[in-house]
């Protein structure tokens, strides 16, 4: 019984890599989107008043696949558009690495699949137009 539980022990950090390894990706895109919200009004009789928050979305392309996360930060970390940038998926989290080698973190919002590149069609000849007769 020692035994097993020795050599589970042992073996469960490999068992655990499965999607939690960094990969290489490319960073599609960085976007900045102002987002308006409102304060409200205190119960003191204070004037609600509306405010700009800033999101940032970031891209990240992975074996056909698009990674949408939301950034939560006023100005995002040095990162470089349609470059390479290390991260992984853990549970709704995207775990990222910037430009200067450090961690972040972003929320997944949206994972979507896109169209495996079309292969070239072998070429065909068209039959030749009927003859009238």
């Amino acid at each position: 019984m020692k035994l097993k539980a020795l050599a589970l022990l042992l073996l469960w950090p490999a068992l655990a890599i499965g999607q939690d390894a960094w990969q290489t990706g490319k960073l599609v895109k960085l976007t900045k989107t102002p987002q308006k919200s409102e304060v409200p009004r205190t119960h003191h009789g204070g004037v609600g008043r509306e405010v700009e928050d800033i999101e940032w979305t970031m891209v990240i392309e992975q074996d056909h696949t698009l990674y949408f996360g939301e950034i939560d930060a006023d100005n995002p970390p040095p990162l470089t558009e349609n470059h390479a940038i290390q991260w992984m998926l853990v549970k709704d989290k995207i775990h990222y690495k910037d430009d200067n080698g450090k961690e972040h973190k972003a929320k997944l919002i949206k994972k979507r699949a896109e169209d495996a590149p079309a292969a070239a069609a072998p070429a065909t000849e068209s039959a030749p137009p009927p003859v009238d007769k």
